[in-house]
């Protein structure tokens, strides 16, 4: 009897969370009607890319990493990912000492004819560069590390192999964070069986990844911040954990980077800080500021969606707002989805608009909004860590 009251009552609390859900789906957050919402928080936005950018948009967002533009008052100039820009280099603004980002140029920014200045960042100190690590491809090192104790055995150390892999993260411009561009750089990742899935033998041993941490933090403004999210990602696979290295990571990418990751590299390195339940409540809050912006949101593919809510849920981290963001972009896709097929659409990923079925008083036109989603957005305040 007990346990047919308790069924019973199970069932009544589901028809009554499923009707509040019903009347939640058509109300809306606050009453607003779900509809009026979404095309609300997308409409108006500037086109996105058709191709995630060009030649000449990637030249430009490298070129503004490696020496950004500085303005009076202190403010750093430089490009968003091509992925969200609208087939043209998108300027973002960064204000190191309050932690402020602007997407509309700051009202410090010099006059038209005024001579930029710039703040190109030093030259990387170099590796020596002896030994046979050096000789060696990117392959051969592979095939190396898959045959455990060879590099003893030809006298490579785990530093000569993890300050071989620092170089080589930081001689080379990423697009995407892509294991189809990574697996020729990352020697310490010898590929796996997709049956498999990841196993811990398909990475370099223990020793290696405590040295490349030790070489890798004091050089991270030398690695582009795709190239880090990807060298974080590789920690977390084999589940080496080093504290400094986290925090060190996080750290940098907050200071002003986080608008140059393309959707895969942000979404990943939140994932990262989950599953190695690394704590760092500053690039939290930074990384879910940076996802609630339209034009961000917009850019996300399901995969991203994933890892987000994953990383944000299990991490025990409490944002509503960045939940109803996010649901509203899971819609905004499953809506434009084509049910006949397995993946989403390239259009859909690239140029989709949610329709303006008719326009209110006092509301912009597409062709009427300023250029960026947020005319300035507060950057996240220091927290005890």
């Amino acid at each position: 009897a007990n346990r047919g009251a308790a069924a019973r009552a199970s069932d009544a609390h589901d028809v009554m969370a499923s009707g509040v859900a019903r009347e939640r789906a058509a109300n809306g957050r606050f009453g607003v009607p779900a509809d009026e919402t979404l095309e609300a928080y997308f409409a108006g936005l500037p086109p996105m890319s058709t191709d995630g950018g060009s030649e000449e948009e990637f030249q430009e967002y490298w070129q503004c990493w490696r020496c950004p533009r500085l303005l009076p008052g202190g403010w750093l100039e430089r490009r968003v990912h091509p992925q969200l820009a609208p087939s043209l280099a998108w300027p973002y603004w960064y204000h190191p000492e309050s932690q402020t980002y602007a997407f509309d140029e700051p009202p410090s920014a010099p006059s038209i004819g005024e001579e930029a200045k710039f703040e190109p960042i030093e030259p990387a100190p170099s590796f020596s560069r002896c030994g046979p690590v050096w000789d060696m491809t990117c392959d051969e090192l592979k095939e190396m590390l898959r045959q455990r104790g060879e590099s003893t055995r030809r006298g490579i150390t785990p530093q000569d192999l993890a300050a071989r892999a620092v170089d080589e993260y930081e001689n080379w411009l990423p697009r995407v964070q892509s294991w189809h561009d990574y697996i020729h750089h990352t020697f310490w990742f010898m590929g796996h069986d997709p049956s498999k899935g990841f196993t811990r033998e398909s990475f370099a041993d223990d020793d290696f990844f405590r040295a490349l941490a030790a070489v890798a933090t004091p050089r991270l403004q030398w690695m582009h911040p795709i190239n880090i999210a990807y060298l974080a990602w590789t920690f977390s696979r084999p589940n080496v954990v080093v504290p400094e290295f986290m925090k060190a990571v996080g750290d940098h990418l907050s200071d002003g980077l986080l608008p140059m990751l393309d959707r895969c590299a942000l979404c990943t390195m939140i994932w990262v800080y989950w599953k190695l339940r690394a704590s760092h409540p500053r690039f939290f809050r930074a990384v879910a500021e940076e996802l609630k912006r339209p034009v961000r949101m917009r850019s996300l593919a399901p995969r991203n969606f994933q890892n987000s809510m994953i990383a944000f849920s299990r991490s025990g981290y409490e944002d509503p707002e960045l939940i109803d963001r996010l649901a509203m972009g899971i819609r905004r896709l499953i809506d434009a989805h084509d049910p006949r097929r397995s993946k989403t659409a390239t259009s859909v990923l690239f140029f989709v608009h949610v329709p303006q079925r008719r326009r209110g008083p006092g509301r912009r036109l597409p062709h009427q909004q300023p250029h960026s989603d947020y005319a300035s957005v507060r950057g996240p305040p220091r927290l005890c860590e």
